[in-house]
């Protein structure tokens, strides 16, 4: 029986960067998908409060926010009646309700985009 060596060098100054960049792609795109999946459950009238979303977001930093004066109110369903003519699907707590339903959606999300960056 021969015996043989095998030496592997591994270069780990390159490790840090691609993980840097792959958690952040990961936490951009699990973020959109939270906030397409939690706008499901949104109220809608005017559309107003799932477009304010949009803008209130910051995607990079990974922050979901509803911005308009009445987001707390509905989202807590304060002394609420929801109209569910627009959505059928809405009511408080749509995050809560979309995470509920959609949770390993969004690991998967996430571990596919870090998954493509590596």
């Amino acid at each position: 029986m021969t015996r043989q060596r095998v030496r592997v060098t591994i270069d780990t100054k390159n490790i840090a960067p691609k993980l840097k960049k792959a958690s952040e792609r990961a936490r951009f795109l699990v973020s959109q998908q939270v906030l397409k999946d939690s706008n499901r459950f949104v109220p809608f009238d005017t559309g107003n409060l799932r477009d304010s979303s949009i803008r209130a977001s910051n995607f990079d930093e990974g922050q979901i926010a509803w911005d308009t004066p009445y987001a707390r109110k509905l989202y807590f369903g304060v002394r609420m009646n929801f109209s569910r003519d627009s959505n059928p699907s809405a009511g408080p707590l749509w995050y809560e309700r979309a995470r509920a339903a959609h949770l390993q959606g969004w690991i998967n999300v996430a571990k596919q985009a870090v998954n493509n960056q590596l």
